[in-house]
């Protein structure tokens, strides 16, 4: 079998394997304008919207001097609640509403007016 043609990077810069999950989380279709859908790397040095190393990478784009590690032991699903992600974002600077409809929408808070 071939191995899976992404990776994911750690923000230590270390290269993994995916778990069954987080393939799945890939292979899901997103419209392009859902703020839920995978970060998907093009070069290994690339940041995500919060400045952070981690995020998917294809496994051709690793460099060849960064080994790539087993897929974490369990699961881990609660990277992608919508629990866990409006946490996250609200911890790196957005206000986050949680609409009736089960949804939420995210702001980034401008620096002068965060409390």
């Amino acid at each position: 079998m071939d191995p899976y043609p992404c990776v994911h990077i750690e923000e230590d810069g270390k290269a993994r394997e995916l778990n069954a999950h987080e393939r799945d989380y890939l292979e899901e279709q997103f419209s392009p304008f859902d703020g839920g859908r995978p970060y998907v790397k093009t070069r290994y040095e690339d940041k995500n919207g919060w400045g952070h190393m981690s995020g998917f990478l294809s496994r051709e784009d690793v460099p060849m001097h960064v080994p790539i590690h087993p897929a974490p032991e369990g699961e881990l699903k609660d990277l992608y609640t919508k629990e866990t992600l409006t946490r996250l974002m609200r911890e790196h600077g957005f206000e986050v509403t949680e609409n009736a409809d089960g949804t939420v929408t995210a702001r980034r808070v401008p620096k002068n007016e965060a409390s």
